[in-house]
């Protein structure tokens, strides 16, 4: 068993106080019958590797959280689900309420399994990361963004798929790959994709990359 945070020293006052944690799994699920007077436990011991027997005067049954945020739903912002179906933040230390794609946050349960102080927590951290947005009429982009040279692009749109925070999209009318400078976070990934070279990042010349490269392997030849 794991706990995080300072619940760990609950976990271990237990075990100090005599109190027995017995494991399960899915398969094997504890079967719990009312008796006269008490409450008849069944459960399979892993270690003892045999059913033991419990008679018990209380049964708390804790209820599990199970994600209930849509997946279309999450889609249609631009946010990300994990592996349990929670919202994935965009790092879990320094943007530990925002989405990779800037402007959607999340906050409580939607974020993860949380007693009702984390969740407040939460919440007030999404409130104030909406509000860097909402307090100003104009936002300043990054310092490096993505570019494209249009008379190379060819619309493969392979820049699109390739960036992490939708920060591309086509116009049908001029015909050309468009880039949203508030959303861009330079990360280069459409620039790594892009056959043409037509995909760039304002700032970086390939010459720039060649000379860091050269660099970096002076000396091993």
């Amino acid at each position: 068993m794991m706990t995080y945070g300072f619940t760990e020293s609950y976990y271990t006052q237990a075990r100090k106080a005599g109190v027995i944690f017995i494991q399960y799994d899915l398969a094997e699920k504890p079967r719990v019958t009312p008796t006269d007077g008490s409450v008849e436990v069944i459960v399979f011991e892993p270690i003892l590797r045999q059913k033991v027997r419990i008679y018990a005067d209380l049964v708390v049954l804790a209820t599990g959280i199970v994600p209930r945020l849509p997946k279309d739903l999450a889609e249609s912002f631009g946010a990300t689900l994990d592996r349990d179906g929670f919202f994935e933040e965009a790092e879990s230390k320094w943007r530990p309420v925002d989405s990779l794609k800037e402007g959607i946050f999340a906050c409580g349960l939607a974020h993860s399994p949380r007693n009702i102080t984390e969740s407040i927590a939460t919440a007030e951290a999404a409130a104030q990361r909406a509000l860097r947005i909402l307090s100003h009429e104009r936002m300043p982009a990054g310092k490096v963004l993505a570019e494209v040279r249009h008379s190379l692009c060819s619309l493969c749109e392979r820049c699109i798929e390739a960036c992490p925070y939708g920060a591309r999209m086509v116009d049908p009318e001029l015909e050309k790959v468009l880039v949203n400078a508030a959303m861009c976070q330079g990360c280069g990934s459409c620039a790594t994709v892009c056959p043409n070279s037509a995909s760039t990042l304002a700032g970086f010349l390939d010459q720039q990359m060649f000379d860091v490269i050269d660099s970096a392997f002076e000396g091993t030849a």
